[in-house]
């Protein structure tokens, strides 16, 4: 045995061994406090690569799937403003067929048209304002549009209005003769004419700044000199020209397309009606039975004579038109019971004689009624739809109220009494409870409309003409308390084998009109037409974590002009069945778009949900090679804590056997 002082290799073995221990120990420390069982890249130097591959996929992953989700918030946003246009298009069909029924007229279409204007701007300004993350939806790229050919339109669209002024002896001089003309130029618009006391008046100038504040609105009344306003500061007449520009119209083109245009004048004088007796008298009608106050008639012109170069607005006072000598209701239902007035497919004709025409027949064209009771909320009826001007006509809201019950029922006597029948709980009541115990129960108005044509061509002075001189409305008030019997008693008492038509010209002192009619243009430019419905916009999104793996959202670009919708209207009937079917073709397109879009979040929803699983299942794989395995590891550790308590006995052990050697010195 080789006892030694100078080396003690014992205990430098059991050093050894616990050094070798605790670093085991210390790296098991490591895993179970970091939970990673690859901490640096000698832990694992191959698994450490393989971990940061799939977190650079998991982490792209991610990422991806927040993509999508954007993606799924700029799709909602596009389908939820088409949406609200979806409502604006079903309101535009309501408003274009609404405006297709005869039964309104050109001044009702004009209040029509401007609520249908304006829900055109809101849609086009949906169109150019949505957007998601700054980003305009509707914007097309104007590098990436292909332009298909150039098509000629009209640089302005005139409103169809029309106005009609009362003379008076105080205003007829500066009343416009035949037409008025728009000047234009560079600084404006203004107005000039010529008046019926041949000399030329004009209103001062609306620059282009004020025009485009009103919507290219230009009341003549607020811009006439006060040379020629009466003594209250009142404009001899009022007319307002409304026009819009193309979207494409410079100043340029709107000012060449305005300059020297025509609005047209006409002078009218005024007739009245009225029942006589043989001898000519005026007699009574029964009560609640009246006839229109007034005619406008259209040959009024072959009553004025010319004076100096112009006309003189004085009609004649004398009778111009005169009945049969005993009567001129030549032809009439003879029902003299309910039951043969239900059945009755008769209808009326008056006979005239006028100086200068000839013979004059009116024959009904047809009979509407309207009721005092107002549509329920839970009824099929559309609601009327009103401009409340405000701020001096600088602004206007909409405003709504319920509509009455109203309905056109033929030209006969079965028509008037149907009027007092219609079937209950139906869109078309009757006006009698008492008759079918229908939904209306306040009465109403009973209308039957006549028109006037000559029996033979004729021409009289400057004017000729045949049909459609003049028209009038005879109007039967219906109470809560009528039947069926009393209104056909209110009819057989006034038209009759007695009955009497007299038409006669007014007094001339304020009786008389000028009519203004709005102008026209004919003045084009040419207008770039690009190929929107074939170019569609791309948004990419990035939905994988791999260059290319991309989802192309994209889709058509909407516009009114893209839609079809920028010419439309309602001012005229042809105007809005025109609308009808353009309002259809818009809704088709939009409704096409949504459900695009409806797919595009469908299929984002999908490739987010694969993103996901993607994720999970990579980290669920790479979680195997860096983590830890909690169990595992701390038997291990509990294992490297023994055997370094061990070792360290140990080497407090070798340390004492030099104590030994001590004993030998003594």
């Amino acid at each position: 045995m080789n006892i030694s002082i100078q080396n003690n290799i014992l205990a430098m073995n059991a050093e050894r061994m616990v050094g070798i221990t605790s670093g085991k120990k210390s790296k098991s420390a490591e895993k179970l406090s970091s939970g990673y069982r690859v901490n640096r890249a000698a832990d694992d130097a191959a698994g450490l690569a393989i971990s940061e591959k799939m977190r650079r996929q998991i982490r792209g992953l991610d990422q991806a799937s927040r993509n999508i989700m954007a993606g799924v918030g700029y799709v909602q946003t596009a389908e939820g403003a088409l949406n609200e246009v979806d409502e604006m298009l079903h309101r535009m069909t309501e408003l274009s067929v609404q405006a297709a029924n005869d039964t309104n007229s050109d001044q009702d279409r004009e209040y029509i048209d401007m609520e249908f204007q304006q829900i055109k701007g809101e849609m086009g300004r949906i169109f150019d304002t949505t957007s998601f993350n700054e980003q305009l939806i509707w914007e097309p790229d104007p590098d990436k549009l292909v332009q298909v050919g150039t098509e000629q339109q009209n640089t302005i669209a005139y409103r169809a209005t029309s106005s009609g002024t009362d003379t008076t002896y105080a205003n007829k001089g500066v009343l416009p003769y035949q037409s008025i003309k728009l000047v234009a130029d560079e600084e404006g618009i203004k107005a000039s004419w010529k008046g019926y006391d041949g000399n030329s008046y004009e209103t001062t100038k609306a620059d282009w700044e004020s025009l485009q504040a009103n919507n290219y609105s230009f009341s003549l009344e607020n811009y006439m000199p006060d040379s020629i306003k009466d003594g209250s500061g009142n404009p001899p007449f009022n007319y307002t020209v409304k026009f819009t520009p193309n979207q494409y119209a410079t100043q340029d083109d709107i000012i060449a397309a305005i300059n020297q245009t025509s609005i047209s004048t006409g002078a009218g004088s005024y007739a009245r009606l009225q029942f006589e007796d043989a001898a000519g008298n005026g007699i009574a009608l029964p009560a609640g039975v009246s006839i229109s106050n007034s005619v406008s008639l259209s040959y009024a012109a072959a009553y004025t004579s010319s004076v100096n170069g112009s006309h003189d607005l004085d009609a004649p006072d004398d009778t111009f038109i005169e009945p049969a000598p005993a009567k001129n209701l030549v032809s009439y239902p003879a029902a003299t019971t309910v039951e043969e007035a239900r059945n009755s497919t008769d209808s009326w004709t008056f006979k005239f004689n006028m100086t200068g025409i000839g013979g004059v027949t009116a024959s009904c064209t047809g009979i509407s009624y309207y009721s005092n009771d107002r549509a329920a909320d839970d009824e099929n009826y559309w609601w009327k739809w009103n401009d409340a001007w405000l701020d001096n006509h600088t602004r206007y809201e909409p405003h709504y109220s319920q509509s009455t019950i109203s309905r056109s029922v033929g030209k006969t006597l079965g028509g008037v009494m149907d009027a007092l029948t219609g079937a209950k709980g139906s869109a078309t009541p009757g006006l009698l409870r008492s008759a079918n115990d229908g939904d209306a129960d306040s009465g109403g108005y009973i209308t039957m409309s006549f028109r006037a044509d000559a029996d033979a061509a004729f021409s009289s002075g400057s004017v000729s003409g045949k049909d459609r001189l003049f028209s009038f409305d005879i109007t039967i008030r219906v109470d809560s308390s009528d039947t069926e019997e009393s209104v056909l008693g209110k009819i057989n008492s006034f038209l009759n084998a007695n009955t009497r038509l007299d038409v006669f010209s007014q007094s001339p002192k304020g009786d008389e009109s000028v009519s203004i009619y709005s102008p026209s243009t004919s003045h084009k430019i040419e207008t770039p037409v690009y190929d929107y419905d074939h170019y569609r916009k791309h948004i990419p999104i990035q939905a994988g974590v791999e260059a290319g793996q991309i989802i192309d959202i994209n889709y058509p670009i909407l516009n009114l002009n893209s839609l079809g919708l920028v010419q439309s209207n309602t001012l005229t009937r042809e105007d809005a069945e025109n609308a009808i079917e353009e309002v259809k073709e818009a809704l088709a397109t939009v409704n096409g778009e949504r459900a695009e879009f409806g797919a595009w979040q469908n299929r984002l929803e999908h490739a987010y949900n694969i993103n996901q699983n993607s994720a999970e299942n990579t980290q669920y794989a790479e979680s195997q090679i860096r983590d830890t395995d909690m169990a595992t590891e701390m038997v291990e550790y509990s294992n490297q804590n023994i055997l370094e308590q061990a070792g360290l006995s140990m080497l407090s052990q070798a340390n004492q056997q030099t104590q030994g050697i001590l004993s030998l010195l003594q």
